[in-house]
């Protein structure tokens, strides 16, 4: 559930495998994503319901989605290569980065690509009036 007093997102997995369900009850709406081939491990939205994360129960890969549309991958990430049980996700205060944790004993922090247009537009933002940012160059962990 978002964490924004102001917005009320819930997100959950589907009945149908690698599938979430994203409901935006301001906006009366709700939202299917194929997000994964197998079963969902862990889901993430950011503080203001505009951003969701994603984890399969493989643990390799985390994709990042617009909670409102949902169609298509604003940014995926790989955690590693060897399958890993995420325990979880979580977005900063300000969406620039992504934690996640897992039973391999680390934490992987991505960098976002907030700077990325097509992010941007995933999430309601806009951009006319911002500084433009450098992507980041390493696009894996920090």
């Amino acid at each position: 559930m978002s964490s924004d007093s102001k917005v009320t997102v819930l997100a959950y997995p589907d009945k149908t495998k690698g599938f979430v369900r994203v409901k935006s009850y301001d906006k009366s709406m709700t939202t299917l994503i194929n997000a994964h081939e197998s079963a969902i491990a862990c889901i993430a939205l950011n503080s203001d319901g505009t951003l969701i994360a994603t984890a399969s129960d493989k643990g390799t890969l985390i994709r990042i989605y617009s909670a409102s549309d949902g169609s298509s991958i604003l940014q995926e990430v790989r955690r590693g290569a060897e399958k890993a049980e995420i325990y979880s996700l979580a977005f900063d205060p300000l969406s620039k980065f992504i934690a996640c944790s897992s039973d391999r004993g680390t934490v992987h922090i991505f960098s976002l690509a907030t700077s990325n247009k097509k992010l941007k537009e995933g999430s309601g933002e806009d951009s006319s009036n911002k500084e433009e940012v450098q992507e980041p160059k390493n696009t894996k962990s920090l």
